[in-house]
């Protein structure tokens, strides 16, 4: 899906340059943004392009929001076409992790909770964009002690250390090089589980539109069952 966003921009960029038109990108309230942050507003499924080609001089790409019937149809797609359906009712047997503020995670703990899993590395485009979505899904839960959201990176420390000097990302981020992403044969980034108590009920690889909402819906089904 980055692919297909990434070849229309390019046509549209294309399209500006040859006519010698500057591109500026507004967000959801009229403000200049950049292409990362479009993909990212875009993944929520509730908005689209649109094309504002009025200015003789500048070429505008702003957002036009969407209809819940809309967001529903896309975000339906995502799930059929992202959804990890091996992985689902399957237990989530994790070793014990300690993230970078130097809290352990234990399985008997994990097994309490209802945990929203991420597996990315560092250097991950798809992952890096899908991270302010996740920030408001965190933000979403801060006060409910039932839900932990557990990063699970594929980078080193010092790399994740480093990444997070210029990018916020608000989940526990434990480096597991060589130890836990490998136990779980992920070999997309990012992969995303919601799992209840011991159980995996939603496995997501990729990013897709509705891919967070997805998330969000199943970590509510698992605190209300």
């Amino acid at each position: 899906m980055k692919l297909l966003l990434s070849i229309l921009c390019s046509l549209f960029l294309t399209q500006a340059i040859a006519q010698k038109k500057q591109v500026i990108y507004l967000d959801t309230l009229g403000n200049e943004s950049n292409l990362y942050e479009h993909i990212a507003i875009l993944n929520t499924a509730w908005y689209e392009w649109d094309y504002d080609e009025s200015d003789p001089k500048i070429s505008y790409i702003r957002f036009k929001r969407l209809s819940k019937k809309a967001h529903d149809s896309l975000t339906h797609l995502t799930y059929q076409k992202n959804l990890l359906l091996n992985k689902i009712d399957r237990p989530f047997v994790l070793p014990s992790v300690t993230d970078l503020s130097g809290k352990t995670w234990t399985q008997e703990e994990l097994d309490s909770k209802v945990v929203v899993v991420n597996f990315w590395f560092v250097g991950c485009g798809p992952c890096e964009i899908e991270m302010a979505e996740l920030n408001q899904l965190v933000a979403k839960y801060q006060n409910n002690p039932e839900v932990v959201f557990l990063s699970l990176c594929n980078s080193k420390g010092k790399k994740i250390q480093k990444f997070l000097e210029r990018k916020q990302f608000d989940f526990h981020i434990a480096s597991a090089v060589d130890q836990t992403i490998p136990k779980f044969g992920i070999s997309t980034f990012p992969t995303n589980f919601v799992v209840d108590h011991g159980t995996v009920r939603l496995a997501l690889e990729g990013t897709g539109r509705g891919a967070v909402y997805l998330l969000d819906e199943a970590v509510k089904k698992a605190l209300n069952d």
